[in-house]
């Protein structure tokens, strides 16, 4: 790895993977897990349901709606898994391609 430390490297990979596990593995199996919630919340919108509060019983629901409202809260964490940035550390180790401008001064590592 050459003009870069270990760090660099770790800095570069863990990002990488991480973003690849997300958008590859994670996101589709959460969408399918919404899609089978929202099923429910749909098939069960009339089904009665007591609610509770503090662990008593409050006022009545419906199952479906109960439901619907993690479906709501899980697209919006997808939504905003969605926008997450993500960035690594990359240039030497204090970031100034140094080692990079030495061995090869003609090159514009910042446009590479």
């Amino acid at each position: 790895h050459f003009g870069l430390t270990s760090q660099d490297i770790n800095n570069t990979a863990v990002p990488a993977m991480t973003k690849r596990f997300i958008l590859n593995e994670y996101i589709p199996e959460l969408v399918k897990v919404i899609k089978i919630l929202d099923t429910y919340a749909r098939k069960w919108a009339e089904i009665p349901l007591l609610a509770r509060t503090h662990g008593q019983p409050a006022s009545p629901t419906r199952m479906g709606k109960e439901f619907m409202v993690f479906v709501y809260r899980l697209r919006e964490q997808l939504v905003a898994l969605d926008n997450v940035h993500h960035t690594a550390k990359f240039g030497g180790a204090t970031g100034n391609f140094n080692a990079h401008r030495v061995a090869y001064p003609d090159v514009d590592w910042m446009k590479i």
